[in-house]
């Protein structure tokens, strides 16, 4: 057992029966409720819509074909950097709490930053700052108040949100374990010891699996030497496209070598549920029995389909759309959005109508372009294999 070091600091401060549209960007056409009998495959099916994306190895491999990544791979290491931090540091933001401060990211365009429940405390509204152009609190930085609208207190996470952002700033994507890879390089940008928007840089010493610390917390966490300090905690740990993968969070008090990151898979997972008080959040209850639960069947008449659309564990934020034609040469359709932006980016096809699976669509950088085609010669939802998709 070690001592484990929270990266939040202290300080003293004051704050002030009728036709739907498919929630789905390109398949909004109005459609007409129906009664009709769901597709086959869906009971008792477990669903995970963050298993539905490409492996490390197939990303590589099609970053490698020249399909995917922003002009930040093709760049040497110090360069890489640079981008990286301009890219990122205008959505990290200082949280300030009635305890302390820390820092956040900004991971939505709906005002949501996450950070750690350990900076949040138990405050129910927390402070904001945007970067200036200075790079500090005093130099034009844009301050504004958020609310605390849900906490995880197993992974020490919390989710604030404020009303609206600055000019010109965007929410971060968010990554996951399946990005990370050990030796990889990461970035970390965050305040420590008061340091405004500090970059550092590292790489990644392990993926922890069910890892607990301080007796009370428990998470899969990415393990790195990227230096962080207090007044870290709660910012984002990236990779070299600038995705979170991670949230800075706590070290080792006897070594500047052993730092840990949440891995940002507990964040999509904390952003999926209903907002609620913090007292509700803190047991999380659940009613449903259900899951996928069918939450609307339609009629699309432009294209003569039915049109199926289900939810998650029973979270309305987690939605995925099985669009049935009632030409019978034309596949079945199962369609993903994995980072709920409301754009399509995995669909899977069932050619026989019989609930199993042939082959599907990968859009792997969420830019609106397919990547990769995956196959499925089991019948299963996870490819077995991917090629490169060619137009």
């Amino acid at each position: 057992m070690f001592r484990v070091l929270t990266l939040s600091m202290t300080i003293s401060i004051s704050m002030g029966g009728t036709a739907f549209a498919s929630p789905f960007v390109g398949f909004e056409e109005p459609m007409i409720p129906i009664s009709g009998t769901a597709p086959k495959g869906v009971s008792g099916l477990s669903i995970s819509i963050d298993s539905l994306g490409a492996s490390p190895v197939d990303v590589n491999a099609a970053r490698h074909a020249g399909t995917m990544g922003p002009e930040i791979l093709s760049l040497g290491r110090s360069a890489a950097s640079v981008n990286v931090y301009k890219v990122a540091a205008p959505s990290v933001v200082v949280v300030v709490s009635e305890d302390g401060f820390g820092s956040g990211v900004l991971i939505s365009n709906g005002g949501d930053i996450v950070t750690n429940l350990h900076v949040v405390g138990n405050s129910k509204t927390v402070g904001i700052v945007f970067k200036s152009e200075s790079e500090s609190l005093a130099g034009g930085a844009s301050s504004r108040s958020a609310r605390v609208v849900k906490i995880d207190r197993k992974s020490d996470l919390a989710i604030v949100r404020v009303d609206s952002v600055p000019l010109g700033v965007t929410p971060l994507r968010l990554g996951g374990v399946s990005e990370v890879m050990v030796g990889a390089d990461v970035h970390a940008i965050g305040h420590p010891t008061g340091n405004t928007w500090t970059y550092t840089r590292g790489y990644v010493s392990a993926i922890r699996r069910g890892f607990t610390w301080n007796e009370r917390h428990e998470a899969d966490v990415i393990q790195t030497q990227t230096p962080i300090n207090p007044g870290n905690s709660g910012g984002p740990l990236l990779n070299n496209d600038g995705a979170v993968v991670g949230i800075n969070s706590f070290k080792q008090a006897s070594s500047d070598g052993l730092n840990f990151a949440v891995a940002a898979d507990h964040v999509r997972s904390l952003m999926l549920r209903e907002e609620a008080t913090m007292k509700e959040l803190e047991s999380h209850p659940s009613s449903c029995k259900e899951s996928p639960r069918l939450r609307n069947s339609s009629r699309n008449e432009k294209d003569r389909s039915n049109v199926f659309l289900y939810d998650i564990n029973c979270d309305e934020a987690s939605l995925f759309e099985i669009k049935v034609p009632d030409d019978k040469k034309t596949p079945i359709s199962w369609r993903f959005d994995r980072n709920r932006d409301k754009v399509i980016d995995v669909i899977i096809f069932d050619e026989g109508h019989d609930g199993t699976f042939d082959f599907s669509y990968h859009d792997v950088d969420f830019d609106r372009k397919w990547d990769l085609i995956g196959y499925h010669p089991d019948g299963k939802m996870k490819p077995t294999r991917f090629v490169k998709y060619n137009k």
